[in-house]
């Protein structure tokens, strides 16, 4: 096994800045937090690409953490390979690694929420029927979703409850779970 080199702290900066300057939403990440997000992609990657391969590994990790079916994962694979392959490149570069994996999250936890219910998993992390980002903290955590900085939290309450979000009430998690119109992997919405 060939060991992987330490990247200098001069490396690492202007590993940093090509990446922000190729997408302008890493902006919006401190480094520690795209640090994070480049040592799970290097963990998938051969020459800071990700290939298909990887990436069906990389998937299969995180989808069976929240409980997806094995037969679902292939196709799950796909679809999201062509929602994070932007440039259809054939391989995945850190940049549209780190700006889709929100959605791939946001995918996994509405399965996850559709597969136990929406009254099940209130009981399980919404507090007096709400959903808060310390609630979404605790199911990433749980089911091995990292990372996941505040940020990606503040999105993904957002899409829960588009006009609270601040916090989830129980009537928004039913909608949001009931929800078919911003599907990014369909089929995890096959029952």
């Amino acid at each position: 096994m060939k060991k992987e080199e330490v990247a200098t702290p001069e490396q690492i900066a202007e590993f940093l800045a090509y990446w922000r300057g190729t997408c302008p939403q890493l902006h919006l990440y401190s480094d520690a937090e795209l640090m994070e997000y480049r040592d799970m992609f290097r963990q998938h990657a051969t020459l800071d690409k990700m290939s298909l391969t990887g990436f069906q590994r990389f998937v299969k990790q995180k989808a069976k953490a929240v409980g997806i079916p094995s037969e679902i994962m292939p196709t799950l694979s796909v679809e999201l390979w062509s929602l994070f392959d932007e440039d259809t490149g054939n391989f995945i570069d850190y940049g549209e690694f780190v700006s889709h994996y929100p959605r791939m999250v946001k995918a996994l936890v509405r399965y996850m929420v559709r597969d136990q219910g929406p009254d099940t998993f209130l009981k399980n992390f919404a507090e007096d029927g709400i959903v808060t980002e310390t609630a979404l903290q605790t199911v990433v955590k749980q089911y091995g979703l990292e990372p996941f900085p505040l940020k990606d939290i503040q999105v993904l309450l957002h899409w829960i409850a588009p006009n609270n979000p601040a916090a989830a009430t129980t009537e928004d998690v039913h909608m949001w779970a009931a929800d078919y119109t911003s599907l990014s992997a369909t089929c995890l919405h096959i029952k």
